[in-house]
């Protein structure tokens, strides 16, 4: 009966996916819901492979398995990105294939061909009334979310709801946004089912690798705890999945196929009738907006909290200096946050003030006194950090803001006795490194731990008493409209790691301490006043779509953006409900989906006040033309002697099985009035920005953005199919910009 069901599940995926070629994805929709992205296969490849990336109940095809070396996709992850992870995508003529296995044998790829047996579970956690009402409304709801303070035990209930699913003879999947940055969880989950568990990330060696799914698909693995590309692993009988700190950006992918493991974990568990539990104490507001939740608050060891705010700029102020020296009389430990690493972000020419910047990339070089060099973090290009100044000529250099390096520098200069190390990307290079410096500062052999956004997750020490946050106002100036949302989880993540047992210091450096002051200890609050401010513009009320535009060429990647443009403004004005009226450009009337439905509301008559739609970004990034539609008729007309030979690559036909995607077609208004308007509202799409990227030079490439929004997936997916045949990219659930 599982199997049968798994294989109507894959039908029921199959005929809801959408190709998109140029960003090498299949995009699969769920109600308006949730999104994912699968990774795409070329034209030449058998349905078989198609079938296999999206069949999550067996393993690879041998077809796939011997088209693979011709034409291949790769997953690459990153477990130890400082912010959000990236999975880069690529053609490949190798003959490996690493969308999720690489080089199994034969037999590690043997699906179970048996039912699985009850497992019994030696012991489970114990826990308290409110944990206990908190597992029982997980286990009422197909998806759920518990929304539990920093240290309120969530991680006992997520063990005991593994337990029961294993004891009735299911497997389960523990989802973390970075597992190798976490050895303290995987050892608890050791603890309650030994061998019955396997670890899946990609510091894991391929030979590990085969090792842990020979054991699983023989049974003797039943419970996996994985990073996001452990969901596509081959389970037969998958009754539960657990997705902890569900609002990291580390389960979003930042290059094709853009798939973000939350949501593609509550698509998979509503095609299969999988349990899916969310779990944060910072939930996303989108998640905390459509999925039912179970409010745990207080914590599971007594602890307190005071906060202490520090209005300076960014640097070891007095009062940051006096409460790590408390920490250190009273035999404390301290955790210090810095989102900067090295020892300084920019290096200035004193001459004429200009930045020294990466000659491949549009930011600015780092400093790594170590190394004697300026790096670049975003392509890792280095030079000699005495390089002169390509404004002026000047060698004399200033560094500017500080990173975690010079901050440790400057700590053991202001306390000799203490045993500091650093927590960053520079710092932990391997898996061994990072498992010996938790051990070490576990064993109380580190006093003070300096750390990017790695101290943040999830990291249970009992021994730290102080927590230091500093440069966190920047995270609230990035232009994203998740900024607040984002920049209040980081602090209250980092905050989480002081108190877990006794009593708790936090100092937060700021600027901006009204904000915390109001939000840092009630995040329900902070919930509730982002709503207001999000409704009717932005997720979860709206969905937006990001079209990406990178080329070497700045000319070309600008055309293409405007070739891009005058496609979605043709599809605006033949495809929306309101295409022309009082002979005004299409692309002007702008109506809202909200008026649409009103109207539909009243009994579907004809509109007759239309109310038009202000843009809500700067004016010079929004550009309404006045021409009449019809004029856009022959605009769109690219060929080589336009642009660089290179510059766009315009694909002749369609790909036949996108044609099948979705049906668009309306009905009649004669048939159904009210019904066609309300159809009609959910098809319509505006563009509200494009220009360049916020950083709109990376490694070569000049980048170009367009924003869409719409009040549903559907008029997006459609503004993607029009611009397939163009070298963009699509990103369907953006949640970073610039």
């Amino acid at each position: 009966m599982q199997k049968q069901n798994l294989k109507q599940a894959q039908n029921i995926i199959s005929q809801n996916l959408a190709f998109n070629s140029t960003a090498n994805s299949i995009q699969a929709f769920d109600d308006g819901q949730n999104f994912v992205s699968i990774p795409n296969f070329t034209s030449d490849q058998n349905s078989a492979a198609m079938k296999t990336a999206i069949n999550f109940a067996t393993a690879p095809s041998s077809a796939h398995k011997q088209n693979s070396a011709t034409t291949q996709n790769s997953i690459q992850e990153r477990d130890f990105a400082e912010g959000e992870n990236s999975v880069s995508i690529q053609n490949s003529t190798s003959a490996q294939n690493s969308v999720l296995i690489q080089n199994l044998d034969a037999t590690a790829q043997s699906p179970i061909s048996q039912p699985l047996s009850p497992l019994q579970i030696g012991k489970i956690p114990n826990l308290t009334p409110a944990q206990e009402q908190a597992r029982k409304f997980a286990e009422a709801n197909e998806t759920s979310l518990i929304f539990g303070d920093t240290g309120s035990g969530k991680s006992e209930i997520y063990i005991a709801l593994i337990a029961q699913a294993l004891a009735a003879g299911k497997q389960a999947l523990f989802l973390m946004p970075e597992i190798s940055l976490t050895p303290q969880m995987t050892k608890r989950l050791q603890s309650y089912f030994g061998e019955r568990l396997g670890v899946w990330h990609s510091k894991i060696s391929p030979k590990k690798k085969r090792e842990i799914l020979a054991k699983f698909n023989a049974g003797e693995i039943r419970l996996i705890a994985g990073a996001r590309s452990a969901l596509f692993l081959p389970f037969s009988d998958l009754g539960l999945i657990v997705v902890d700190e569900e609002h990291d950006d580390s389960y979003k992918s930042a290059a094709a196929p853009r798939l973000n493991a939350r949501d593609a974990a509550i698509f998979v568990g509503k095609k299969l009738g999988i349990r899916v539990v969310l779990g944060s104490a910072t939930p996303a507001l989108s998640t905390y907006a459509k999925q039912p939740h179970f409010r745990l608050r207080g914590t599971y060891f007594s602890s307190a909290k005071r906060f202490i705010f520090d209005e300076s700029e960014t640097g070891l102020s007095p009062k940051i200096l006096t409460e790590i020296g408390r920490s250190l009389e009273a035999g404390k430990q301290a955790v210090v946050f810095l989102p900067t690493r090295a020892n300084y972000k920019y290096m200035v020419c004193e001459n004429c003030g200009q930045i020294v910047r990466c000659p491949f990339c549009a930011v600015g070089m780092s400093y790594h006194a170590d190394a004697a060099a300026l790096k670049c973090h975003y392509c890792g290009f280095s030079t000699f950090y005495r390089a002169s100044c390509e404004n002026c000529g000047g060698e004399v250099m200033q560094a500017r803001k500080i990173g975690t390096g010079e901050l440790a520098a400057q700590l053991a200069a202001h306390f000799p006795n203490a045993r500091i190390a650093k927590f960053d990307r520079d710092e932990i290079t391997t898996q061994r490194k990072l498992e010996a410096l938790l051990n070490n500062f576990n064993a109380h052999k580190i006093d003070i731990l300096v750390g990017t956004q790695m101290l943040s997750k999830g990291h249970d020490y009992h021994g730290v008493d102080l927590a230091v946050i500093m440069g966190i106002d920047e995270h609230l100036s990035y232009p994203d409209f998740r900024a607040r949302e984002k920049t209040l989880a980081l602090a209250m993540q980092v905050a989480g790691r002081a108190g877990r047992s006794g009593q708790g210091r936090v100092v937060i450096q700021t600027r901006q301490s009204g904000f915390f002051r109001d939000y840092i200890e009630n995040y329900d609050d902070f919930l509730r006043d982002e709503a207001e401010f999000r409704e009717g513009l932005y997720p979860p009320y709206m969905r937006l779509l990001r079209v990406l535009i990178s080329h070497k060429n700045e000319k070309a990647a600008s055309e293409i953006m405007n070739v891009a443009l005058d496609l979605l403004r043709r599809k605006q004005a033949g495809g929306s409900a309101f295409a022309s009226h009082d002979g005004l450009d299409a692309r002007r009337a702008n109506l809202s989906a909200l008026n649409l439905q009103n109207s539909a509301q009243q009994g579907g008559k004809q509109i007759s006040n239309f109310k038009f739609q202000s843009p809500d970004l700067r004016g010079s990034d929004v550009n309404l033309n006045r021409q009449n539609a019809s004029n856009l008729k022959n605009t769109v007309q690219i060929s080589a002697r336009d642009v660089d030979r290179d510059s766009v690559n315009l694909k002749p036909e369609r790909n036949g099985a996108a044609q099948n995607f979705i049906n668009l077609a309306a009905k009649s208004p004669a048939e159904n009035s009210a019904q066609y308007l309300k159809e009609k509202a959910s098809e319509s799409f505006e563009i509200i920005g494009y220009g360049k990227a916020g950083i709109a030079y990376i490694a070569s490439k000049f980048r170009f953005e367009i924003l869409l929004r719409a009040s549903s997936h559907v008029p997006l997916i459609s503004a993607a199919r029009a611009l397939e045949h163009l070298p963009v990219e699509i990103d369907m659930d953006p949640v970073n910009f610039g």
